[in-house]
């Protein structure tokens, strides 16, 4: 396990993302990307048809999507996994 810090993220636009995706490891089966408002959730709604209003502190919006390797990320489908936040109970 590793932590690749990206400064870009901060406050990052979509292809920000792209970029920070498809230069993650190769061998790297799951990926978690932490951002800030706005630009995460309007990512976030780009990645599937589920939609959220806001990507609220500690958000996490999980897709799933068939690939070899993590430059293939996007333009890909992605299956709409999970939507969870602190207070959503």
């Amino acid at each position: 396990k590793s932590i690749i810090i990206v400064p870009e993220l901060y406050l990052a636009n979509a292809d920000a993302f792209k970029r920070a995706i498809r230069s993650a490891p190769p061998k790297a089966a799951t990926i978690d990307v932490f951002s800030h408002n706005d630009g995460v959730t309007l990512y976030a709604n780009r990645l599937s048809d589920a939609r959220v209003d806001n990507m609220a502190t500690c958000a996490v919006f999980a897709v799933k999507c068939n690939i070899s390797e993590w430059s293939e990320f996007e333009p890909r489908d992605h299956e709409f996994y999970f939507f969870d936040y602190p207070k959503s109970e």
